[in-house]
């Protein structure tokens, strides 16, 4: 063994290995068949049982060099070190193979002196990726380049190297005499949309005052996040908040039953129970105005504050609905035809005025393609005729 591969803890072969690997093979072979020529002559009882656990201990190591030559043909020059220290223990105790063992412990040690190594060179280069990175942000600051940065990650929060829009950014930053290399620039990008969603996720689940970690944990489902960095989040706001100890997986599975149960629960007991559930179908048969007041009833039922806007001045928005802490304006088309650019236009607009963070358009038909791309532009949400009717049968609305 004279050189070890860092992307694995293996090693390459050498003719010393090889060479010890074929000799062990011998003596396991010479020294079984004396053992086990001792064991039929009939030795005492003492001698018989050395000789029974000579002749077991020798096998294994011959299993174990087998498995090293087999290996050799599937990997070549690679081997797992794991399987080094379990040959290093058995070559040792199997006496007649001590020079093997000893010596799958000295590559067991290297091997291990060499990962530790590596590992501590990988930290320190991480550790120093991160100090640039925090003097990066802290010059983007001061030149007051940062919001740049910051709009960056809002509007192409899927845009990072190799898009043209990662590449405008770096460009645009370097007529502003900013200069960064990629690596530079991503890294930035990935600090700031961590930190963002971390602080907003934060801010969501904390914005009731939670007063158990159940509570925080129903906030969260609420939220609809499902990735293991929002999981992350949760789990250390519940740590801080309350000594949280315990499974956020089962935590967060216990709790869903929990809702489903309630929700079910509260439809069987409602005063709408000898009514009939609004579908999709139903929706075809009514009025716009209708039609914003169920989706209105169905955002209250989702545990929204709504506002049903005045039909003459909605400034592009039927419904402002808020939740977390987040206002959402909402256009409703009830339209047998698909909807196109001009939603997606008006609610944009009805943003700033509103003073809202999100937009949606809902409609009962679908959108055009154009609609589509321009809403996905300008981080506009989208309820077609299959979401609307998948929420409607989550969240069943009675007709009165």
């Amino acid at each position: 063994m004279e050189e070890y591969n860092p992307n694995a803890k293996s090693f390459y072969y050498s003719i010393l290995f090889m060479f010890v690997i074929f000799s062990d093979i011998i003596i396991c072979i010479f020294m079984v068949l004396i053992a086990l020529s001792l064991i039929f002559e009939g030795a005492n009882l003492s001698k018989n049982t050395f000789n029974i656990y000579l002749v077991i201990v020798l096998l294994i190591n011959f299993i174990l060099d087998l498995i090293f030559l087999i290996n050799s043909r599937k990997t070549p020059h690679l081997i797992d070190d794991h399987l080094c220290r379990i040959k290093s223990f058995f070559g040792i105790i199997g006496i007649m193979t001590i020079i093997s063992g000893i010596y799958f412990g000295v590559i067991s040690f290297k091997m291990y002196k060499v990962s530790y190594e590596i590992q501590w060179r990988e930290d320190e280069l991480t550790k120093a990726q991160n100090e640039e990175t925090d003097k990066n942000i802290l010059k983007l600051e001061e030149s007051g380049l940062f919001h740049y940065i910051e709009n960056y990650v809002h509007k192409y929060p899927n845009s990072w190297r190799n898009t043209k829009e990662f590449n405008n950014l770096k460009e645009l930053l370097g007529t502003k005499k900013f200069y960064l290399n990629d690596d530079e620039l991503e890294s930035i990008l990935k600090w700031t949309f961590l930190s963002i969603n971390f602080s907003e996720l934060e801010s969501k689940v904390l914005h009731n005052n939670p007063k158990t970690s159940d509570d925080l944990i129903r906030n969260y489902i609420e939220l609809g996040e499902n990735d293991e960095f929002s999981k992350l989040v949760i789990s250390a706001i519940l740590e801080e908040k309350f000594n949280y100890q315990g499974e956020i997986d089962k935590d967060i599975e216990r709790i869903k039953k929990e809702i489903e149960l309630k929700k079910f629960e509260d439809d069987l007991i409602s005063e709408t129970q000898t009514g009939h559930q609004f579908t999709i179908n139903d929706i075809d048969n009514i009025s716009g105005y209708d039609f914003e007041i169920l989706l209105k009833r169905l955002f209250e039922k989702m545990g929204y504050q709504v506002m049903h806007t005045t039909l003459s001045q909605d400034q592009g928005a039927d419904l402002v609905v808020e939740k977390f802490g987040v206002r959402t304006v909402i256009q409703a088309k009830n339209w047998a035809n698909n909807v196109g650019n001009t939603a997606i236009q008006e609610v944009v607009a009805a943003i700033k005025y509103y003073d809202a963070q999100k937009a949606m358009v809902i409609s009962s038909s679908e959108f055009t393609n154009a609609a589509v791309d321009l809403a996905l532009s300008n981080n506009v949400e989208l309820w077609d005729r299959s979401k609307l009717r998948k929420i409607l049968n989550d969240n069943p609305i009675f007709k009165k």
